[in-house]
């Protein structure tokens, strides 16, 4: 089975939303894989993957972000350790800062932000060693997030920005395992924005009934310019947002002021966060050689995840 990754960016607007490669949802286009040197997109080969039967449709309905280097992530580089590098930056947010980016996701996704469909193609969802996993940013055809999770409601793919990765895999008694690291994307949907990251070396897990796919995980590596530009937009405005807000503790804003306003003049910036010893240099040191070339130029990244059934047509 030829092994494809088909990525287009038609528009460079994303009305909102987590997992493929597209644009921010007030951000501008990104492209996966990387832009060629000229810069210019380039039009998807036709898919030649062997006719595979659509097993399960589903999309993600919760989002588990990683608090820790070692917590919802994979061994990427196969020296038996789990890599994620983005769960590493979460961690420090929060115990330096008391940013709890994990209510944001919740109620953004609620909120029908951010939307990912899985498409299953498989003759079995309890063995089978050939099978493709696809995957869409989604759009909401009722606009009423409050049945999008109900495990009957029908969505479309969203065609501004048209996002798709394949995933080869296997199904072994009802789990499923990725074969082989493919380019894809992730979709994290934020209060200030949603963000969608490149990925490269991917690969996911899950266990995969009738009832959707449950104990997933998706991991692999963001390429350095992309997670330097991505995250440092999406975590700036979220530092900023919670230093600006009323409530903030006392002992978060003298954190906040200390750690990331270098010029004191209450706003932080992108050049403040990425300059910061605390936080900038895990989005500027890369743990991940994701071509082999034997040079590391990318940024573990994992999260878990789980879907409920839906109906969508590709």
């Amino acid at each position: 089975m030829e092994r494809i990754v088909r990525i287009a960016v038609i528009a460079l607007i994303l009305g909102p939303w987590l997992i493929a490669c597209g644009v921010e949802e007030e951000g501008e286009g990104i492209y996966v894989p990387p832009p060629t040197n000229n810069n210019k997109p380039q039009k998807p080969p036709p898919s030649t993957s062997k006719s595979l039967p659509s097993a399960l449709q589903s999309v993600v309905s919760h989002i588990d972000l990683p608090t820790s280097g070692k917590d919802h992530g994979l061994d990427l580089d196969g020296d038996g350790v789990v890599d994620n590098q983005v769960g590493r930056l979460i961690g420090q947010l929060r115990s330096l800062l008391n940013l709890e980016l994990q209510p944001a996701v919740d109620e953004e996704l609620k909120a029908g932000k951010g939307l990912v469909l899985y498409d299953l193609h498989a003759n079995s969802l309890v063995d089978d060693g050939d099978v493709e996993l696809r995957v869409y940013i989604g759009e909401d055809k009722d606009q009423d997030p409050s049945d999008n999770f109900s495990g009957t409601e029908r969505f479309d793919v969203n065609r501004d920005v048209v996002a798709a990765a394949v995933l080869p895999a296997a199904i072994a008694a009802s789990r499923l395992s990725s074969t082989t690291p493919e380019r894809a994307f992730a979709s994290l949907p934020f209060r200030t924005t949603t963000a969608v990251l490149p990925l490269v070396a991917t690969r996911i897990q899950a266990r995969v009934s009738a009832g959707g796919m449950q104990e997933g995980v998706l991991a692999g590596a963001i390429p350095m310019a992309e997670a330097a530009k991505r995250l440092t937009q999406v975590l700036t405005a979220e530092l900023d947002q919670l230093y600006k807000r009323p409530d903030v503790s006392k002992n978060t804003y003298q954190a906040l002021r200390v750690l990331l306003d270098q010029d004191g003049d209450g706003t932080i910036t992108e050049a403040e966060f990425t300059a910061s010893n605390a936080f900038g240099f895990l989005l500027h040191t890369a743990d991940i050689d994701s071509d082999g070339d034997g040079v590391r130029d990318a940024i573990s990244f994992g999260i878990a995840f789980r879907s409920v059934p839906c109906a969508f047509t590709p």
